[in-house]
């Protein structure tokens, strides 16, 4: 018989939500056109933490031409990209306003960043001896070994 924790549910999800974003990059990579972009400029936005500490985000501003014309977009947040570098661009080719900077730091790395975290999530679900059901209790407070003990012996 599977027992399936909530735990072990919501990180199920996860991983099936991960896959489907995975997914999606590899069809903007697929079907997209590659183009050669130009940072021209830096966007500094400027705000407060939930704390009221000031905070700053800096966007790469790229120029690149598609279908005859030059666009404009932002990069990645807070991703080094210094002013006159060139940067590769996919973009939409029935609508090159919808394009991305194609580098690692900008395109990949959030969605490495998160694989981690879905991973340890999905080691929740597994199968332990005797074909019985083991899981890790994600819980915000300690668990005593003899109630340890009490869940291993169930």
């Amino acid at each position: 018989m599977i027992r399936i924790t909530r735990t072990s549910f919501f990180f199920t999800g996860l991983v099936l939500i991960f896959l489907v974003y995975v997914a999606y990059k590899l069809s903007i990579v697929a079907t997209f056109r590659a183009a050669t972009g130009l940072v021209v400029d830096h966007d500094i936005r400027t705000g407060q933490t939930a704390r009221g500490y000031p905070a700053y985000s800096v966007y790469a501003v790229v120029v690149f031409t598609a279908n005859g014309r030059e666009w404009q977009i932002r990069g990645g947040e807070n991703v080094a990209m210094p002013k006159g570098e060139e940067v590769p661009v996919l973009y939409k080719p029935s609508n090159p306003a919808t394009a991305y900077v194609y580098t690692f730091w900008s395109y990949w790395f959030h969605p490495i960043l998160v694989l981690p975290v879905i991973a340890l999530g999905a080691l929740t679900i597994g199968i332990g001896k005797d074909g019985s059901y083991w899981t890790l209790y994600l819980r915000p407070f300690r668990i005593s070994r003899t109630e340890l003990q009490k869940r291993r012996d169930n």
